[in-house]
């Protein structure tokens, strides 16, 4: 089993974002972009990692590019997600491709998308998508 098999045969129950490398794993419960975020923000290495998530869109896929992940598993991945993973030479592998993500209340785009929309720079990305998680942490 290869490092992306694991990852996907990780990705159930409460695991929302499962990373694997070789022995290195990580298993995550977080929802959205948090999980990945988490972990960058950490100063984890994640170059040549391995990622299933449930969900990808361009806004994770800027931190999987900005993390030098290689290969990604995705139940459920939008269009702008795949072109931006396809783009870059990452391997990516989902199960449904959808047009858009859509926030919690299912009434319009993700806010997440949103916000790196008018962007390709994947550096630019994650400060801006770092720059509203933390806000929005701070309104709680």
């Amino acid at each position: 089993m290869n490092d992306l098999e694991k990852a996907e045969s990780l990705l159930v129950g409460d695991n929302t974002c499962v990373l694997v490398k070789g022995e290195i794993v990580y298993e995550l419960q977080s929802s959205g972009i948090k999980p990945l975020l988490s972990l960058i923000e950490k100063n984890v290495s994640l170059q040549g990692f391995s990622l299933a998530d449930r969900i990808i869109g361009k806004a994770a896929a800027m931190l999987v590019c900005y993390a030098g992940i290689e290969n990604v598993y995705s139940k459920i991945i939008s269009k702008e997600g795949y072109k931006y993973l396809f783009n870059r030479g990452v391997f990516i592998e989902y199960d449904i491709s959808t047009e858009n993500i859509v926030n919690r209340c299912k009434t319009d785009m993700c806010p997440m998308e949103k916000a790196v929309q008018n962007t390709e720079d994947f550096t630019e990305g994650y400060e801006i998508l770092s720059k509203i998680v933390k806000e929005l942490a701070n309104k709680k």
